[in-house]
């Protein structure tokens, strides 16, 4: 990451920082927390590394029963998610295009999880 992104990233998320307002990715109520897209766990730290999770590219505000939702799991989204955060584009380029894919992963598991009841 150059010292462009870099200070692109701190001003965006001075921005998110700053406001009381935070509202969940998912459901608009107040986020309480920040939920990684590609989790944190081991196996994705091996394969993806720190610089992308723990990137703010790769969080987004959330409240406490949407976390999960957010999450994209260990399936070919989080390769094309990390690759979006390594990649040179504009941040708020980045920005849309990772909150398109989990759009469509929250789709995808409220399908599931309609299918299951």
């Amino acid at each position: 990451m150059n010292n462009n992104e870099k200070q692109q990233l701190k001003e965006f998320w001075s921005y998110w920082d700053n406001r009381n307002d935070q509202r969940c990715f998912v459901c608009d109520t107040v986020a309480a927390e920040r939920a990684h897209i590609i989790s944190q766990g081991k196996r994705c730290r091996k394969k993806y590394g720190n610089a992308v999770i723990n990137n703010p590219l790769d969080w987004l505000p959330s409240c406490h029963e949407c976390n999960t939702l957010i999450d994209i799991g260990h399936n070919q989204n989080a390769d094309r998610v990390a690759t979006i955060i390594l990649s040179h584009a504009d941040i708020e380029d980045k920005r849309a295009a990772i909150e398109d894919i989990v759009k469509m992963n929250i789709k995808r598991k409220q399908g599931k999880n309609q299918e299951a009841e």
